[in-house]
């Protein structure tokens, strides 16, 4: 599974720019509840790249 985070930015005229801010990887053979969602470390390094 790969979850990807994006910031999109929307101008008052339609034009849209989206950055990548962060991509984790995650070895998962089931979606179960604790496989999904982020991590404090998950958190943490979106919050250095923002």
């Amino acid at each position: 599974m790969k979850i990807i985070v994006r910031a999109e930015l929307v101008t008052d005229w339609g034009e849209t720019m989206a950055v990548e801010v962060a991509q984790f990887d995650r070895p998962v053979s089931e979606l179960e509840p604790e496989c999904l969602g982020l991590s404090l470390a998950d958190g943490k390094q979106i919050l250095s790249n923002l």
